[in-house]
């Protein structure tokens, strides 16, 4: 976002409006089940879904993930693993393109 509006207060701005509508179209404040439909088809794809299912399986020591159900290992890691692996793959798939985007609009700078 930084590298399109090349401003500090518009990046921040930026990334406000988008945290918002993700945290609160999460499974952050109610259970995957008790929110509506359409929430919830938002919510499986939401990546706040699985970093907050993680969380949440950490401190109350049992598996909470209610969007991938894994039980091979001790409990508390049933909901740990998963969430951490999807975030995992979603830092490496977009800090590549974080990297790609500035490489490219660094190398437009120098003349």
């Amino acid at each position: 976002m930084a590298i399109l509006t090349r401003d500090q207060e518009s990046t921040i701005i930026g990334a406000n409006l988008l945290q918002f509508p993700l945290l609160f179209l999460s499974s952050a404040f109610l259970p995957l089940a008790a929110l509506p439909r359409w929430i919830q088809m938002f919510a499986r794809v939401n990546p706040v879904t699985y970093g907050v299912d993680a969380a949440r399986s950490l401190m109350v020591d049992r598996d909470v993930m209610t969007v991938i159900e894994v039980s091979w290992s001790a409990a508390p890691l049933d909901g740990v693993v998963p969430g951490v692996a999807i975030l995992a793959a979603l830092d490496l798939v977009l800090g590549g393109i974080a990297v790609f985007l500035l490489s490219r609009a660094s190398s437009s700078d120098v003349r």
